[in-house]
């Protein structure tokens, strides 16, 4: 009976693992204000459990991108790590992986390039690196299901800062 009962939880945990739980993180890069948005999902052992999410707001002259190698049994490869540091020092206050792991270091590299000359407002390359479609593990309608942004967080992600006032338009 204690075997049956172990067993069930094992399977609830998986289950819920892939039903609720994504495997990519939902990240917002807002050029206006500077600022990167990471949505995560807190997930606990505990399958009755609720598992909640969290939304955390960085600054982007305080994210570095590091790529780091992944040796294991069922990861390998590089990987694509945001390390968020406390402002105008190198103390990591936070990481969070920004692309999953895969073979090819360059398209890690271009993908920084990218977000980084993205969020400087330059223009793109005229001959990109990608000819392909992305591929990603995660069905985009349920991840689109499972992600609901704080609406003050949806608006202000989505939205520029609003235009400072000049002295002489106040009077």
């Amino acid at each position: 009976m204690i075997s049956f009962f172990i067993l069930l939880t094992l399977g609830l945990f998986q289950l819920k693992l892939y039903i609720k739980h994504p495997r990519e993180i939902p990240i917002r890069l807002n050029r206006k204000r500077q600022k990167i948005y990471v949505y995560q999902f807190n997930r606990k052992y505990n399958p009755y459990a609720k598992w909640t999410t969290t939304v955390k707001v960085y600054d982007w002259q305080d994210v570095y991108g590091v790529i780091t190698a992944r040796v294991g049994r069922y990861d390998q490869g590089y990987r694509l790590t945001c390390v968020a540091c406390k402002q105008g020092t190198k103390e990591v206050i936070d990481k969070f992986v920004l692309v999953g792991t895969i073979g090819n270091i360059k398209q890690l590299s271009e993908t920084w390039n990218f977000c980084c000359r993205y969020m400087l407002g330059m223009k793109a390359p005229d001959t990109p690196y990608f000819t392909g479609n992305p591929t990603t593990s995660e069905d985009p309608v349920r991840l689109a299901k499972l992600i609901k942004w704080p609406l003050e967080i949806d608006i202000e992600s989505c939205t520029a800062p609003p235009p400072k006032c000049r002295r002489n338009e106040m009077q």
